[in-house]
């Protein structure tokens, strides 16, 4: 159970890198399709982008809206929430075309503070965040039913916690660091 509890960690903590706005690249002002400016911090050729909220006095988006962004005519993202000049913070909702998803805090794109992240047909995690990565409280549920309730940090399982079975019982508990059980 200790490899499998490790590769589905790897596999969830990759794919929240990989769908995240966390990381950091150049970035673009990008200007939607009603004029309004957003940031992305991961731009790409060809990228387009909607937003249904309002502009501020610099003409960024800025309130409560929905920010839709395509690459190629191709849906990537959909951000329902604030923006405050331009840049996704607040509480918020971003959901991928995988049917992954995001609620919570968010500070420019980063998950930042309390969320809850579901992996489509995975695992799903909710606690907190720090610069986009579990770190703090949080229970962790894996696809097969087994979840873990207890401490993080930088996305791995570190300090005091309970690996649960999928029917309840515990299956190890005790000290954990960086992703391994230590007793």
């Amino acid at each position: 159970m200790k490899s499998h509890a490790r590769l589905v960690s790897c596999i969830f903590f990759l794919a929240l890198f990989l769908t995240t706005g966390t990381v950091l690249a150049a970035g673009a002002w990008v200007i939607t399709s009603d004029g309004a400016k957003v940031w992305d911090p991961d731009s790409q050729p060809g990228e387009t982008a909607s937003w249904s909220g309002n502009r501020d006095a610099d003409g960024d988006a800025s309130g409560d809206g929905i920010l839709q962004a395509y690459v190629n005519s191709q849906l990537q993202i959909t951000c329902e929430g604030p923006l405050v000049a331009g840049k996704v913070t607040g509480k918020g909702k971003i959901t991928w075309p995988s049917g992954s998803s995001y609620t919570g805090d968010l500070v420019n794109w980063s998950f930042e503070g309390h969320g809850i992240y579901q992996v489509a047909n995975g695992p799903s995690y909710e606690g907190d965040f720090v610069d986009g990565k579990f770190s703090g409280h949080g229970h962790l549920t894996y696809a097969d039913g087994s979840y873990y309730d207890g401490a993080f940090l930088n996305g791995q399982l570190h300090g005091y916690g309970t690996l649960y079975k999928a029917d309840g019982s515990v299956m190890k508990q005790g000290n954990w660091g960086n992703g391994h059980f230590s007793g």
